[in-house]
């Protein structure tokens, strides 16, 4: 999983749980308005139902 740097403790509990956690340094993302979520792709999402 990645995220931001700026949240230490929830890393740390990911971790605790299991899971790899990548902090990504995101302040040049923040400059301009975005975050880390504006850079995952997420597939674990199903397709939406075609409604034809």
């Amino acid at each position: 999983m990645t995220m931001t740097r700026g949240a230490p403790r929830l890393a740390a509990a990911l971790r605790a749980r299991g899971l790899r956690v990548f902090e990504l340094d995101t302040t040049e993302f923040a400059k301009g308005g975005g975050g880390v979520r504006c850079t995952a792709l997420t597939l674990d999402n199903p397709p939406p139902v075609s409604s034809t």
